[in-house]
């Protein structure tokens, strides 16, 4: 479980483009994550958009003890796949939970 941690918050800092990473996206149901996941998208707005996303899933993390959200779209501009999302710690390697959410 550790290892896939790992790899989600190395796929946030690689397959995240910067240039876009705040752009407003509609959210399908997590594919990765398990519960928290699951009650980061059913607690969050109505709208499900990567803005309502992201804050559930901080509210979520400091619940659980996480001091902030990682967060960035997969994919490419033309075609953003989704958004990924790791709850870390006091270090960025020490990972709380991790989602993936496909664009809807």
């Amino acid at each position: 479980m550790r290892l896939i941690s790992a790899l989600i918050v190395a796929l946030l800092y690689v397959g995240s483009n910067s240039s876009f990473a705040e752009k407003i996206l509609i959210l399908a149901p997590p594919t990765t994550g398990g519960l928290n996941c699951h009650g980061i998208y059913n607690d969050a707005a109505p709208s499900k958009s990567t803005t309502n996303i992201v804050a559930s899933a901080k509210f979520a993390c400091a619940n659980k003890g996480g001091l902030r959200v990682i967060h960035g779209i997969y994919g490419d501009d033309k075609q953003p796949q989704g958004v990924l999302l790791s709850c870390v710690g006091d270090t960025s390697e020490r990972v709380l939970f991790a989602c993936y959410f496909p664009k809807n």
